[in-house]
């Protein structure tokens, strides 16, 4: 039992500390969980008029229910779980990237399509298949060069 103000205020910090290593250890045991989801939220409280914070959360969820591991306003502590979420998602951010930029490959893709399409049909000519097709009925001026233009 603390015998001091200063002593409570630590035993508090400890506490705090303790909950910090609880969250690590709970990424690394479980990082197939956190694989996928996990966030370190940041939020407020007001007491008395006065804005407090920020305070920290570990925020996930088990199951069908939503789970929070308090984390205190501690920054390097906060940091560190940062840290170790960041590491346990990192497969995760890497696909979620390449998705991204194949879907980006895929447009631009589809756009160059369609610009091709008519600049052939321009000239008489289609696409069929991996095919250009058309050119026995094409207009009279189907030189290649004339008809890419």
């Amino acid at each position: 039992m603390p015998h001091s103000a200063d002593e409570e205020i630590l035993e508090k910090l400890e506490s705090v500390d303790q909950k910090i290593i609880d969250a690590v250890s709970l990424i690394r045991q479980q990082a197939d969980v956190f694989s996928h989801q996990g966030s370190v939220q940041e939020s407020w409280r007001s007491y008395k008029g006065r804005r407090l914070g920020p305070y920290y959360r570990l925020v996930y969820r088990s199951g069908s229910k939503q789970r929070s591991i308090y984390l205190g306003s501690d920054q390097a502590g906060v940091s560190l779980v940062r840290e170790t979420l960041q590491l346990v998602q990192q497969e995760l951010r890497r696909q979620e990237s390449i998705s991204e930029c194949r879907k980006a490959v895929r447009s631009e893709l589809r756009k160059t399509r369609r610009q091709l399409h008519d600049q052939l049909a321009a000239v008489g000519l289609r696409i069929q298949g991996a095919e250009i097709r058309g050119w026995q009925s094409a207009r009279p001026q189907t030189n290649v060069s004339e008809a890419m233009k």
